[in-house]
C-alpha cells in the first residue's frame, strides 16, 4: 500500500516508475485493490537480489562496491529513490532518495556473534563486521530521508540501527459511506502463528458468545498455501466450531470492506504473549487494519501492543487492553449502550481521517519535493 500510493502521488508530478519483483503483478489489480489512480505509472519487473550484504560468502573486502553494483539498475538514473522495506534497503544511487522502513527486522553487523575456532578466524570475523557495518552506514546514508511507520518503529530502529528517523504514518483508512450495523465482532489479521486469530476465536466463544446472545464473531485475512498456515487456520476451524463464529480467509477487497462496514466492533490481538522489550517485531508495527475499521465506524477493542496505542485513543475511539478478559468487558459495554457505541463510533471514525491518503500525500510531497522525473 505505501509504495502503491506514493506512486500515485508522485506521479502527479514526475514521471514515475514502479520497480517490483514479482512478476504476476499487474498495474490493474493494484489500482483495484488499493483503490488508486496508477494511469501515469509505468510498472517494471526487476529481479532482485535482497540482502546482498548480508551473503557470508560474498567477497566482504569489496562488499559495498558488489552492493552499489546490484543496486545500480533499481535507482541509476532517477531523481529520487523511494524504496519501502522491512530491513536494509538497497543503495541509492540517485541525488536523492527516500526509505520507508516498516521495521528494523535485522541486526547491524557491528551485533553479529559469530563463532570463531582460532585467532586467525576471530581476526577475520572482526574484520568482517567492521566491514559490514560500514556498508551498512554506507546504504542508509545513501538516503537523504528516512521514514518509520509509527513512533514504536522509531524508537527501535534508532535504537538497534542508530540515526535520525521520521514519523510518517502510511496512508490509511477506506473513506466508506456508513452501512447498517449489525451485531457483529470483526477481525482482520493473516491466519498464522503470532497473529491472534485462534486466541481471539477462543476468547471470543468463552468470553462473548456466553454474555451477549445474537452476537457473532468474522475472522478475515489471507492465508498462503504454506504448510504451516494451512495447519494453522486447521486449528483456528476446530476452535471456531459454533454457528456464532465464520471464517473469512482470503476474501476479494470488496467483501473485507463490506463485512468491516457491517461489524460494530474490531478485535485485534497481534502481539498477545509477547514480550515487546525482547521480541519487539512480533508485536503491531503499526495497524492499518484498525484505521481501515475505524473509518467504517468499528469501534475498536484492540490489544494495547505496538503502535496501536498510537492509532487508538483509549476510551474516546476505542479501548486499549491488556487480556481478552478486558476487550470482552470493553465489547459487552458497547453492546448493551447504544449510546456509548455511536459516540465512539463517530469519534473511531474522525480519528481514522488523522491516517488517511491526504496527510500521508502532503508530507510526502514536502519531504522528498524534487524537479525532473523520479522512480
Amino acid at each position: 500500500m505505501v509504495s502503491a500510493t506514493a506512486a500515485e502521488v508522485l506521479s502527479a508530478q514526475h514521471e514515475v516508475h514502479y520497480v517490483h519483483q514479482k512478476p504476476g503483478i499487474k498495474k490493474a489489480d493494484v489500482e483495484r485493490f488499493f483503490r488508486l489512480d496508477l494511469g501515469n505509472v509505468n510498472f517494471r519487473y526487476l529481479e532482485f537480489r535482497e540482502n546482498c550484504w548480508h551473503d557470508k560468502s560474498s567477497r566482504w573486502w569489496r562488499l559495498w562496491t558488489d552492493i552499489k553494483r546490484l543496486s545500480a539498475p533499481l535507482s541509476e538514473g532517477c531523481d529520487l529513490f523511494f524504496a519501502s522495506v522491512h530491513g536494509l534497503p538497497p543503495a541509492c544511487l540517485a541525488p536523492r532518495g527516500a526509505v520507508y522502513l516498516h521495521f528494523p527486522m535485522e541486526r547491524r553487523p557491528s551485533a553479529w556473534v559469530e563463532p570463531a575456532d582460532s585467532w586467525r578466524q576471530r581476526v577475520r570475523n572482526h574484520a568482517r563486521k567492521l566491514v559490514f557495518d560500514r556498508a551498512w552506514e554506507q546504504s542508509l546514508a545513501s538516503y537523504s530521508v528516512r521514514f518509520a511507520n509509527s513512533h514504536f518503529t522509531r524508537a527501535w530502529t534508532e535504537s538497534m540501527w542508530g540515526g535520525n528517523w521520521e514519523v510518517l504514518y502510511p496512508p490509511s483508512g477506506l473513506d466508506e459511506q456508513p452501512r447498517l450495523k449489525r451485531n457483529l465482532v470483526a477481525s482482520l489479521a493473516r491466519f498464522a502463528p503470532g497473529k491472534g486469530q485462534l486466541e481471539i476465536v477462543r476468547a471470543f466463544n468463552r468470553l462473548v458468545a456466553p454474555a451477549l446472545p445474537g452476537w457473532c464473531l468474522v475472522g478475515m485475512g489471507g492465508l498462503a498455501a504454506l504448510t504451516v498456515e494451512v495447519a494453522y487456520f486447521h486449528e483456528v476451524q476446530l476452535a471456531a466450531n459454533r454457528p456464532e463464529v465464520r471464517l473469512a480467509p482470503n476474501l476479494p477487497r470488496e467483501g473485507v470492506v463490506e463485512l468491516l462496514g457491517e461489524a460494530k466492533i474490531f478485535w485485534h490481538a497481534v502481539g498477545w504473549g509477547v514480550d515487546e522489550s525482547v521480541q519487539p517485531h512480533r508485536a503491531e508495527h503499526f495497524g492499518i487494519s484498525t484505521v481501515e475499521a475505524m473509518s467504517t465506524g468499528c469501534v475498536p477493542v484492540v490489544l494495547a501492543r505496538g503502535g496501536q496505542r498510537e492509532i487508538v485513543d483509549h476510551g474516546v475511539s476505542g479501548f486499549l487492553c491488556e487480556t481478552f478478559e478486558e476487550m470482552a468487558a470493553a465489547t459487552f459495554r458497547l453492546a448493551t449502550d447504544q449510546d456509548l457505541w455511536r459516540q465512539m463510533s463517530q469519534a473511531a471514525r474522525e480519528r481514522a481521517k488523522q491516517f488517511g491518503r491526504k496527510g500521508f500525500a502532503r508530507r510526502l510531497n514536502a519531504l522528498t519535493s524534487v524537479n525532473g522525473s523520479t522512480s
